[in-house]
């Protein structure tokens, strides 16, 4: 069930980031941290931990620009993830 849920909250993810919106990438990324914690994916949930402070402090930030390093961490984040998922799927 963790990656189904994964699977499906990915795309969400990547549309977050892609939008430049950063409390929806939060949010996400807060509910995939949960999943991921719960079952002890715990590379998946480091990075999605990431994202979540990440978001937090872009929303803060707000629109003042200059966050063109923040945001390019960020998408790199999905493809981590994919990663990490395929390492799952391959030792289940």
């Amino acid at each position: 069930m963790f990656i189904q849920d994964c699977e499906a909250q990915l795309p969400q993810l990547r549309q977050a980031i892609a939008g430049y919106d950063a409390e929806r990438m939060r949010r996400v990324a807060h509910r995939l941290k949960g999943a991921s914690s719960n079952v002890g994916a715990n590379a998946f949930c480091q990075v999605v931990r990431e994202l979540e402070h990440l978001g937090v402090a872009l929303a803060q930030q707000g629109s003042q620009g200059g966050h063109d390093l923040e945001w390019a961490r960020a998408l790199q984040a999905p493809e981590d993830l994919e990663r990490i998922l395929a390492d799952i799927r391959q030792y289940l």
